[in-house]
């Protein structure tokens, strides 16, 4: 289909020749014409409102020129069920006014070269233009070295782009030049002068002012910086360098002299302009984790930058010093759609951390920018989050969910890094270590420490393989100095700070308190009894005794996919409305690429949640405004774009996308929340259920649950999303508290599946280590007598049900094999009498032999990993 408007420019001010429309059917099929688009100043007269093949329309529209008293550049656009056509129409004065950018070139002689080509842009002061070419003016002094192959489309914000060439005698007595413009005008192809102002200086210079000074002193860490201050002047130049004509520095580099681990990474933007005399900061992050630390001998660099004609080379000292260790713990909230961080130094209270400007929790996506290097280059936070919406580039080097990932090693996660056209992949637990890297960099240079000892938090449902490889991820991310990893339950430590409220508040009497966390994957329940123990001197002892902790793999994800669903079905029956049989790109799609796939997913997801939060009390109540989605029609070569207004989505089912969200919620909390019935059987009466997670922010979600438990208090948690993190610091520095110590409990580590042993023959599960059971230190135990005959090897499984049927169930989706365990040495004499096997749970690291009659001990390892379970 092609559309063509004559004329295509006309004349602001006076009366305009009749505007003829013509569309070309070019297709072999029937043309639906649905709706026009046209300038406010263009009416559109009658026309057919379908085409038949190959068939060509003339549409007659008057133009409203003579009222315009500036220039007017609008679309002509038609939309048909075969997709949309469009042309620019332009009204303008006769001879349009335009401007160089820059408004004055500088230009300086060159001892034994060229005066190096000038870049500058040509653009209309208001409204369009459509340039045909540039030229000099006559004996101005400025030669034109580019060509133009094709019309440009010039506006106020993008002028034409040309390089020019100066003749530096020509301006010493006269200061300016001209060029000339051809463009499409109101009459026909015409020609316009533009003065260019030119001015002589002297040439540019680059120096470092920090040359002769003393060595920088920076720490052996990940993220430390490295700042230069270049400027335009020579260093001993008497004017300053004020007379010099403008440096462009293309590109710094800064190399390591010496053959060392370094990852260096440029953080200012290239390429950096500076006017005669002026001066500007050039910022390195500098990877020096595994630099040496000498007291005497400062590392060795090479500074080199390249500009319009000078060049800097120059020799760099620095001195690293020893990072000191943190006095305290970090601790890690990994989620599945947000991440959050605290630290608590001994003596000191808790500090949550800004991961994402001035927000505590920042979106669990990682982006790739480069995979060249000693380690990966990446940017994670809301910026990624918003960009992935926005452009297929960027989504294709991005990778989120990296949470629920994890429990899935074999899946390989394809990405593009977007300094690469190459396509690679990465595994779930090397996305997690490298989006672990980068909050360690952001919490050295916030601490300028060096962390040891962490505090993971984990849902109250979890396969050890995603313990696992949450651990392995953070012993990557922050390296060799991690030294111990302690893990707490999710649903257990957003407890911890209600604890301390009520301490801090006076109320001491006993109760029951029960925890619904409502987080990104997971929805985890711990029903706790909490007694107050006053101590001689005034102090007090926070006493929790666990009775209950268990989860389903049910979280705010899933809510968000169930709209990403609806919002999928309505935008086909739009699409297909518009144009039969034409169908959204998604994965599987013929003939649409990655890129495109992946663009629509993010699109989707980031519509959904905004509308999840322009139901809730988190911030603004508003609802996205359009969705620009990716479409693709039979036998199309390529996906083209399917725009519509959000509230035509809303307009486009049977219910509105509210009160069908807001049901599904009630259904699905009201569904979870017989997890907190069961706690309250094993726990007695719940004296306050507390909610927390990101989705609790939804009023639906605590109305839902005060329906189902009148007899309690239901109260969202101070910090819905925070109060993980902050509990996890508080259950550390409590424990050590002088007035206040909060006493743990060893059940307070506990496990988040049953182990056990699976019978093909009957398709039944039997329980060895079961779920929501307390680990001691010295590990859990666990026996199946006369369970080794002495040769065969054990294969143990894993179930992440919570209740009797899916437990049982060995035909469970949630059932799933965890590995094959090979004996040591064979064993005769347990082929008669089988032995005991014995399983033991320590540090979520599973440990299998057999026991004989006489307390020998065979071991098991398994097979096929080093990493045992």
């Amino acid at each position: 289909m092609a559309l063509t408007v004559v004329p295509p420019v006309m004349q602001i001010g006076n009366v305009a020749p009749p505007v003829s429309i013509l569309i070309h059917n070019r297709s072999c099929a029937e043309l639906r014409i649905d709706r026009w688009e046209t300038p406010s100043w263009i009416v559109l007269g009658d026309g057919p409102k379908v085409l038949a093949p190959g068939e060509v329309s003339k549409f007659g529209a008057k133009a409203n020129t003579i009222s315009l008293r500036q220039s007017n550049t609008g679309p002509v656009a038609v939309h048909t069920n075969a997709g949309a056509a469009m042309m620019l129409v332009i009204a303008m004065e006769e001879r349009p006014s335009i401007v160089c950018v820059p408004a004055e070139l500088e230009v300086w002689r060159v001892p034994d070269g060229e005066m190096p080509a000038i870049p500058v842009k040509l653009a209309p002061t208001a409204g369009f233009l459509r340039v045909r070419g540039v030229r000099s003016g006559g004996s101005s002094g400025l030669e034109v070295l580019s060509r133009l192959d094709d019309t440009f489309m010039a506006s106020e914000g993008d002028g034409v782009a040309i390089t020019l060439r100066a003749l530096v005698d020509r301006f010493q007595h006269q200061p300016s030049a001209s060029l000339l413009v051809e463009f499409d005008g109101p009459h026909g192809v015409a020609e316009v002068e533009v003065s260019v102002k030119v001015a002589v200086r002297n040439p540019p210079e680059i120096c470092w002012d920090g040359e002769h000074h003393s060595p920088a002193e920076v720490y052996q860490s990940t993220a430390q910086r490295l700042e230069f201050v270049l400027a335009n002047r020579s260093p001993g130049g008497r004017d300053g360098g004020a007379r010099n004509g403008r440096v462009q520095i293309k590109s710094v580099i800064l190399e390591p002299l010496e053959q060392l681990n370094i990852s260096i990474r440029l953080v200012s933007r290239m390429p950096l302009t500076l006017r005669g005399g002026e001066s500007g900061t050039v910022v390195f992050e500098v990877n020096l984790s595994e630099a040496p630390v000498r007291s005497n001998s400062p590392l060795q660099f090479r500074l080199r930058a390249q500009a319009n004609g000078p060049a800097l080379d120059k020799p760099v000292s620095v001195f690293v010093r020893a990072l000191p260790q943190y006095d305290g713990i970090l601790a890690i909230d990994f989620g599945s759609s947000n991440t959050c961080c605290a630290v608590i130094e001994t003596g000191r209270e808790s500090e949550r951390l800004k991961l994402d400007g001035s927000s505590v929790a920042s979106p669990t996506i990682v982006r790739y920018l480069d995979l060249a290097g000693a380690e990966p280059e990446v940017e994670i936070g809301t910026r990624v989050q918003e960009l992935v919406s926005k452009d297929e580039q960027v989504a294709a080097s991005a990778i989120d969910g990296l949470k629920q990932r994890l429990g899935d090693e074999r899946q390989r996660l394809p990405v593009r890094p977007s300094k690469s056209t190459d396509w690679t992949t990465r595994t779930a637990t090397q996305a997690a270590s490298d989006y672990l890297r980068e909050v360690r960099r952001m919490v050295e240079l916030n601490k300028t420490t060096v962390f040891g000892d962490f505090i993971l938090t984990h849902p109250a449902v979890c396969s050890l393989r995603q313990y696992r490889n949450l651990h392995r991820a953070l012993m990557w991310g922050f390296g060799a100095g991690a030294r111990e990893v302690r893990f707490l339950q999710e649903p257990i430590a957003a407890l911890v700070p209600f604890m301390a409220k009520q301490a801090r508040n006076g109320e001491l009497a006993a109760y029951t308190v029960a925890s619904f966390d409502l987080g990104g994957g997971t929805t985890d329940i711990a029903a706790v009894r909490v007694e107050y123990v006053p101590l001689p001197g005034g102090r007090l002892e926070i006493r929790p005794q666990i009775r209950y902790s268990r989860g389903i793999r049910f979280g705010g994800e899933d809510l968000t996919k169930s709209l990403v669903s609806e919002l999928e079905t309505r935008l086909n029956r739009l699409i297909s409305q518009s144009e039969p049989c034409a169908v959204l790109v998604r994965e599987g799609t013929q003939g649409a690429s990655t890129e495109d796939v992946l663009l629509n997913g993010y699109k989707l997801r980031q519509a959904a949640d905004t509308f999840k939060v322009s139901l809730s009390d988190e911030g603004k109540r508003e609802e996205p405004a359009r969705l620009i989605m990716r479409m693709m029609a039979p036998g199309g070569l390529v996906a083209k774009d399917f725009d519509r207004g959000f509230s035509d989505l809303n307009a486009a089912g049977d219910t509105d996308l509210e009160t069908l969200f807001l049901d599904d919620v009630r259904r699905r909390v009201k569904d979870a929340a017989k997890l907190l019935h069961a706690a309250s059987i094993r726990a007695g009466h719940l004296d306050v259920i507390q909610v927390s997670g990101k989705t609790a922010y939804l009023p639906v979600v605590l109305e839902t649950i005060a329906l189902e438990f009148r007899d309690s208090k239901v109260v969202r948690a101070d910090d819905p999303k925070e109060c993980v993190v902050t509990g996890a610091c508080l259950s550390r520095s409590m424990g050590r508290g002088a007035a206040v110590r909060l006493v743990l409990p060893d059940a307070a580590r506990r496990t988040t599946s049953s182990i056990g042993m699976y019978d093909a023959t009957t398709s039944k599960f039997s329980i060895v280590l079961p779920v929501d059971a307390g680990i001691p230190n010295e590990g859990l135990t666990g026996e199946v007598p006369n369970g080794w005959f002495g040769f065969e090897r054990v294969v143990i499984w894993e179930n992440l049900g919570i209740d009797d049927d899916e437990l049982r169930n060995g035909g469970s989706a949630l059932l799933s094999k965890l590995g094959t365990w090979v004996p040591d040495r064979p064993e005769p004499g347990a082929d008669s009498e089988g032995w005991t096997l014995r399983l033991v749970l320590r540090n979520f690291t599973l440990s299998v032999m057999a026991i004989g009659p006489e307390a020998e001990i065979v071991t098991f390892t398994r097979l096929g990993e080093a990493d045992e379970f």
